[in-house]
């Protein structure tokens, strides 16, 4: 089974994008899906009537709370790589 790597994000959200550009620098796959979707706001953790982006989504886990993109960039990589 192949490892699947998705990623909540929103428009013009500076976190977001630079997790995403962590990530193509680095070659890494992953599946973008926008919250504002209303298809997608339904699967997503909402904290405090807020939605905390980016989250991803790795075998089910989401994560939202991280300490710099750089780290979650990384715990992407090694998950994909195990």
């Amino acid at each position: 089974m192949d490892k699947e790597v998705k990623i909540y994000v929103k428009d013009k959200c500076p976190f977001c994008n630079k997790l995403l550009e962590i990530l193509d620098h680095d070659h890494v796959p992953y599946k973008k899906y926008n919250i504002a979707d209303p298809n997608v706001s339904s699967t997503i953790i909402t904290r405090d009537n807020h939605t905390p982006v980016p989250q991803v989504e790795m075998s089910g886990r989401i994560i939202f709370d991280y300490t710099t993109e750089e780290d979650l960039a990384e715990e992407i990589k090694a998950y994909l790589k195990s």
